[in-house]
């Protein structure tokens, strides 16, 4: 069976924000957080609070079970709250919203789908209307510490410390043990001037969390500033055990180094603080580089774009956006060869990153690489399930590769994830049509017969063969 062809999507990316100043150390371990401005060596809080994520191999089963639950029952706060869970990791965030304010409609007390409205909000900037979903989570549930955790950072943020310690105390009197909540207790005693006591809260973080690295790191910094070098070092040994290129830990170290006299051990933890912060400066300036060339793509100057792109990849040649982008602009300017150069440059520095994948395998796809197009597409899909372009591509490949089934899947998964999706509709029914074309025809040869006793059939088939621009003369 040949399948008409149909061209696979690019995808053109939005403008990249810089993140302004260094972030010194995060009150809650891992997470997203935008950076903070801060002075060199004092550590600072940031937002950090990881979004309920779920693996990327179990989101499009989330989704599906979430969606089962709706069907079951369409009242369920819960239910709707699992679904926004579930498209908020598979990369939707619009559609994840939406289905929690669904959840909140249906209950205007449910505290944990406030907290999470917070954390997209704050994900997003929207910093004002993260606090105020935070203190409706808190209000609906006083018992909620994630809420007050994000609330005291906001408040400390703004430099409103007092209220930020009140948070922070609330969760510590229900339990005294929360790591995060006492990492925050030692940056808030930092702010009031008492060192020693803020040394004792990031003891007592790490002591319950061995590798919360931001307390850690909170814990040599000021060590360093109460004159212990000794135990400074060893804070930021662990640090570095953990992340070895952590410039600041490096740099903290080496003046440690220098105030215990160990001058040649020092000089060379400075000289290697130097080489990774010349890295990052060449790393922002890659970045602004990066969003002058989206702005100049956006407006239609394809050529300086293009030269924007690769001044930026001259600054960090492993930008892999830098790389994504010029291979967009490239393609456009039909320049397809050197375009598959700089997407496949793009995921090799960037592994994970799901739009350069597509974008590599609607090249190929392009080019004639079905398979290879099927590898990317996947590839995609894996590392963003939520991404719908790369199931559509997908499905489309896998149409040209006759592979009807495993393209209805994807074109299924779209609409597992957008049932609203016309064009997975529209894909879908093709796909069904090609199929049920072929199930008629191959039932015709087994049993001509067929033909005088089942008229309608073969309308049909002639309908389909219509649509999907096959001869009905020619055998498939």
């Amino acid at each position: 069976m040949s399948v008409p062809k149909r061209g696979a999507t690019i995808l053109k990316p939005a403008i990249n924000r810089i993140l302004a100043g260094i972030i010194l150390a995060l009150c809650m371990e891992g997470g997203r957080g935008l950076a903070q401005t801060s002075e060199p060596g004092a550590p600072s809080p940031t937002h950090a609070q990881q979004f309920s994520r779920i693996p990327p191999n179990q989101v499009l089963t989330a989704i599906a079970a979430a969606r089962k639950a709706i069907q079951s029952n369409p009242n369920s706060p819960q239910a709707y709250l699992s679904l926004g869970i579930a498209l908020w990791s598979g990369g939707r965030p619009e559609a994840a919203l939406k289905s929690i304010r669904e959840a909140l409609r249906l209950d205007p007390r449910f505290s944990a789908a406030w907290l999470e409205e917070g954390l997209i909000a704050n994900d997003e900037g929207r910093f004002a209307e993260a606090t105020e979903y935070y203190q409706k989570a808190i209000e609906a549930n006083p018992q909620n510490s994630s809420a007050r955790l994000e609330l005291a950072l906001a408040q400390f943020r703004e430099g409103n410390f007092a209220a930020a310690k009140s948070q922070i105390e609330a969760i510590l009197k229900a339990d005294p043990t929360h790591a995060s909540a006492l990492n925050c207790m030692g940056l808030l005693q930092l702010q009031s001037g008492h060192l020693h006591e803020a040394v004792e809260s990031f003891r007592q973080a790490v002591r319950q969390k061995p590798d919360f690295e931001a307390a850690q790191m909170n814990l040599a910094t000021t060590l360093l500033q109460l004159g212990d070098a000794e135990g400074a070092r060893t804070a930021f040994q662990v640090v570095l055990q953990q992340d070895p290129n952590k410039s600041k830990a490096v740099y903290g170290l080496a003046r440690a180094l220098s105030r215990l006299g160990d001058k040649t051990q020092a000089d060379l933890m400075f000289a290697r603080a130097r080489k990774l912060m010349a890295d990052q400066t060449s790393e922002l300036r890659a970045r602004d580089d990066d969003n002058r060339g989206l702005k100049l793509w956006n407006a239609g100057n394809l050529d300086a774009a293009a030269a924007a792109f690769r001044s930026a990849i001259a600054e960090d040649a492993s930008f892999a956006d830098a790389h994504n982008n010029l291979g967009g602009v490239l393609w456009q300017l039909g320049q397809k060869k050197v375009a598959i150069q700089e997407f496949a440059e793009a995921v090799r520095s960037q592994p994970d990153f799901a739009k350069a994948h597509n974008n590599l395998g609607s090249a190929l796809f392009a080019e004639g690489d079905v398979t290879g197009a099927i590898r990317e597409f996947r590839a995609a899909i894996s590392f963003q399930p939520g991404l719908i372009t790369a199931h559509l591509n997908l499905g489309m490949a896998l149409m040209r590769a006759n592979d009807t089934r495993q393209a209805e899947n994807e074109f299924r998964n779209i609409l597992l994830i957008d049932p609203m999706s016309a064009v997975a509709h529209f894909e879908l029914g093709y796909a069904l049509a090609l199929e049920a074309h072929d199930e008629i025809k191959h039932g015709l040869e087994l049993d001509p017969a067929l033909t005088n006793a089942a008229p309608e059939i073969i309308h049909a088939l002639a309908v389909i063969e219509h649509v999907i621009g096959r001869d009905p003369t020619k055998s498939k």
